[in-house]
């Protein structure tokens, strides 16, 4: 998951990662997100790919947030994973990203995207 100092720009409601969200209680009894996530930087995720440690790796998933410098970064590290693993998925963040960064995004080496619809309603669900 892309990580940022200023965080996700997004204003979802029920998302543990969204700055304008006020939490009146525990953050783990409110937010959707329940596990801790270590920040690891690119170089050190690119230097344990390399050895044996990871050869049972068969994809990585790449998850957007809502930032100005996600499309590219997630551009970046796509092509620089691309290089190690053969399989890549994007998790991407929908309104950010236009018709021609998607297929900028095949390009760079992901051969699937999915798209998180943690707010659905059975109603939105079924239309």
């Amino acid at each position: 998951m892309l990580t940022y100092n200023d965080g996700c720009l997004g204003k979802c409601a029920y998302c543990g990662l969204s700055k304008s969200r006020y939490i009146n209680g525990s953050w783990t009894e409110k937010s959707f997100i329940r596990v801790d996530w270590p920040i690891v930087l690119l170089e050190e995720v690119l230097r344990r790919t390399d050895g044996e440690r990871c050869s049972h790796v068969e994809r990585v998933c790449v998850s957007m947030v809502t930032h100005k410098r996600a499309r590219e970064d997630t551009l970046t590290i796509v092509k620089a994973l691309r290089k190690k693993i053969d399989a890549i998925s994007g998790l991407i963040t929908p309104t950010i990203v236009t018709k021609k960064w998607l297929y900028d995004l095949k390009e760079a080496g992901a051969d699937k995207i999915g798209v998180a619809v943690d707010a659905a309603t059975p109603e939105l669900s079924i239309n």
